[in-house]
């Protein structure tokens, strides 16, 4: 929520009115401080299942390029387009060893910004944007899908170059949890370390994306090592057993905390 009155406003009547917080990051829980600086609250992290290894990835073909997914309908603040930025750059550096798998609903809408802009006016999508910037061949687009955890058994690396800054979604924490390096935007760096679960930037730069990609086709252990790293990254922060007893606690204190309140209140009018 952006620093506003109206944001101000609803945190402090949210924390009126309730015995406990929970934050799914540190990131949430500081923000959260910043608009009301006496804020309390307890970071649990969203639990995630084991991966079933056996899933069946989605079927391409024997495609033998670097195949990098990226999840979810289009949204501008997603920064699904900037993939087409980094496929310029990868045919730039005469690399075509590469396929954007692109799953979810990729209409463009009426009001698309920038260079999508005349693309959303027309009605089209993401697909004939890719074919006017003529990377069609470096992109398989899937549609919508009940089963996003098939596109990413099926594909090498799980790109998420949002322009919200927050490389910590339900997508990165499935991504990551199947053992696959991720790519984000942001600076929060605790599920998406830099060079060890995948590549983090401050800053959206296609040239630096394009460098990493490269990297990895080039150099299938630095991938497999990530994909090792994140695994057991996510089995240690996003274990549900672990993370069951966190919200316990959290519940058992909030508890604690209005039998307390209900016993003084009490004595005073007692």
């Amino acid at each position: 929520t952006p620093d506003s009155f109206l944001a101000r406003w609803q945190v402090r009547t949210i924390c009126r009115n309730v015995d406990g917080l929970v934050f799914i990051t540190e990131n949430e829980r500081e923000h959260h401080r910043k608009l009301v600086s006496s804020i309390a609250g307890t970071v649990v992290y969203n639990p995630l299942l084991p991966r079933d290894v056996d899933i069946k990835p989605l079927e391409l073909n024997q495609d033998t390029r670097l195949r990098i997914a990226s999840l979810g309908n289009f949204s501008w603040y997603r920064g699904i387009d900037r993939l087409v930025d980094v496929a310029l750059e990868l045919l730039a550096r005469n690399r075509r060893d590469f396929l954007f798998v692109v799953a979810g609903d990729m209409q463009l809408p009426s009001n698309a910004r920038g260079r999508l802009a005349p693309f959303g006016r027309r009605g089209e999508t993401l697909e004939e944007y890719t074919s006017a910037n003529g990377v069609t061949e470096m992109f398989h687009f899937v549609g919508h899908t009940q089963n996003p955890e098939e596109v990413i058994a099926a594909c090498d690396v799980v790109a998420a170059l949002t322009r919200e800054y927050n490389p910590w979604g339900r997508t990165i924490i499935e991504a990551l949890g199947f053992g696959k390096p991720v790519i984000s935007i942001g600076r929060w760096d605790g599920f998406v370390k830099h060079d060890a679960t995948g590549f983090l930037y401050a800053e959206f730069d296609a040239a630096t994306v394009a460098h990493d990609l490269i990297r990895l086709a080039d150099n299938h252990d630095l991938g497999r090592q990530m994909g090792l790293s994140a695994r057991a990254r996510i089995e240690r922060l996003c274990n549900p057993a672990e993370r069951a007893n966190d919200l316990l606690e959290v519940w058992q204190s909030a508890v604690l905390r209005r039998t307390n309140k209900k016993t003084q209140h009490k004595r005073k009018i007692g």
